[in-house]
């Protein structure tokens, strides 16, 4: 399990690709880490049909392309994003995400239930969503997203990534949604969903990114036994190991991802 104190999108994608392509097939990981203030697209997205060009420069709001597919999100201090990692055969969506719902109704943060339903829950999509505050009853129009999440798979490996709301500025969050609907590509669009922070909904738990962390962690452990936790940094850039002969470098991928973020920014002005 990897924790990390940076806030580098680009450092953690970067560490995430460098877990895919280098860790045991048979080896289970976890890596938690927190976004500075970013976007995130997905890798078959059209960039400038899913943000606001002129609102990313006026914020000063990087944008990122990350490796697996799915939608755009906004990351930011408030979230906390977590990436599993699993042998090919046994991937499946449903089985890290109900990890995480359950790690919620668990110590340290213990969501208490609503509507005699787990206070997380997963909808329709696969994605963990709980009932608005002040929801009369557990009704889908009351749903709102905490989390949506993406996979990618190749060779022998897979891993699914998500991003969990606890307490972002989601008034950001709209503000650099692209309006133009009407935009003819062929690349994914992202899907539109009401969303709510955890800390919104569940004011009185205890439910900051520290706590969170220590549940996922603990559920993590439980259903994997003992693990190995080690905190990540940016020097985790200079790591380097030989795969069948071949040499991969955390670094090689943190400038891939940056020389293509400005080609693609100059195409746009």
């Amino acid at each position: 399990m990897y924790v990390s104190t940076s806030h580098d999108p680009y450092v953690h994608l970067a560490w995430e690709d460098f877990l895919f392509r280098t860790v045991a097939p048979d080896v289970p990981v976890c890596f938690l880490y927190v976004n500075a203030p970013c976007v995130v697209v997905g890798k078959n997205q059209n960039l400038w049909g899913e943000v606001d060009p002129r609102a990313m420069r006026e914020a000063h709001i990087p944008v990122v392309r990350r490796k697996s597919g799915g939608g755009s999100v906004y990351h930011d201090l408030g979230n906390l994003n977590y990436s599993f990692h699993m042998p090919r055969s046994a991937f499946s969506r449903r089985t890290h995400t109900e990890l995480v719902a359950r790690a919620l109704r668990a110590p340290p943060v213990s969501l208490p239930s609503r509507f005699g339903r787990p206070p997380v829950f997963l909808n329709e999509r696969c994605d963990l969503a709980v009932y608005s505050w002040g929801a009369p009853a557990a009704e889908a129009s009351h749903e709102r997203k905490v989390s949506g999440s993406a996979y990618k798979i190749a060779q022998e490996r897979a891993y699914h990534h998500g991003t969990l709301l606890v307490h972002a500025d989601l008034t950001r969050m709209s503000m650099l949604k692209q309006r133009r609907h009407n935009m003819e590509s062929k690349a994914v669009a992202s899907v539109p969903s009401p969303v709510a922070n955890l800390h919104e909904i569940f004011p009185d738990a205890p439910c900051t990114l520290a706590h969170v962390t220590e549940a996922i962690r603990a559920e993590f452990v439980h259903v994997y036994g003992a693990t190995d936790v080690h905190t990540l940094d940016a020097s985790c850039l200079d790591t380097e190991t030989l795969v069948r002969g071949r040499s991969v470098r955390v670094r090689d991928s943190y400038e891939e991802m940056q020389t293509r973020y400005q080609m693609e920014t100059d195409r746009a002005r």
